[in-house]
């Protein structure tokens, strides 16, 4: 889970509306054309990446998220520090069966203040990615870690399978061959490619959770 930092200031946007519009809340504010605007910054911010699982993703294949759902946080609906950008939870692979919802959508309504979410500092150390694709917790007592898994579905059969596709183009077989020193010039230039941000102003999909895995595998031996 790659961590986001919130601007001090709010987007002009949402300020401006909600000064024309006082009282008013989300439902309200995402009939007007202001919402795309909104959204495409909040996406900016994330280097288009979905603030749950980092899957690389685009203004039609996403909504903007609240971490208080407005079901029960009205009072939050336009709150600038509540709101970030989730995918869609789509398939992302053919799997035969009906497809799960992960992410925002899959959290839907539910709510425990105490699960992990990207805005927490440490968040990025405290979720580590497998070879096998799945994510689990650094520490298996870890009780918001452990509640992000399970509410936002980070396990999703189809959402791992799509990380395990990637691992195995990025680790193939033919490296476990290579020295020791060519395998850490390998994961070194991978891990440079994963933290650029391309012109467009976008990291590529789970570039954080591969560069934790990277890391990993360099100090590991």
């Amino acid at each position: 889970m790659k961590r986001i930092v919130k601007k001090d200031i709010e987007p002009a946007v949402l300020t401006s509306w909600k000064t024309a519009h006082p009282g008013k809340v989300y439902k309200d504010f995402q009939k007007y054309s202001q919402k795309r605007e909104l959204h495409s910054e909040l996406l900016s911010e994330q280097f288009y990446l979905c603030c749950y699982c980092g899957a690389n993703i685009d203004i039609d294949h996403s909504h903007i998220e609240h971490i208080a759902p407005q079901g029960q946080f009205k009072k939050r609906t336009l709150s600038y520090p509540n709101l970030l950008v989730s995918c869609n939870g789509e398939k992302m692979i053919e799997t035969g069966e009906e497809e799960l919802k992960y992410c925002g959508h899959h959290k839907d309504n539910v709510y425990d203040v105490k699960m992990l979410t990207p805005l927490e500092e440490d968040c990025e150390d405290r979720l580590k990615l497998l070879l096998n694709g799945k994510v689990c917790s650094t520490n298996q007592e870890d009780y918001g870690a452990l509640k992000a898994i399970d509410i936002l579905g980070l396990n999703n059969y189809a959402l791992f399978k799509a990380r395990e596709n990637i691992i195995e183009i990025l680790i193939t077989a033919e490296i476990s061959e290579w020295s020791r020193d060519k395998q850490i010039k390998y994961f070194e230039e991978e891990i440079k490619y994963l933290e650029t941000v391309d012109k467009n102003g976008q990291l590529s999909s789970f570039s954080q959770e591969l560069v934790s895995l990277l890391k990993f595998l360099i100090f590991s031996s």
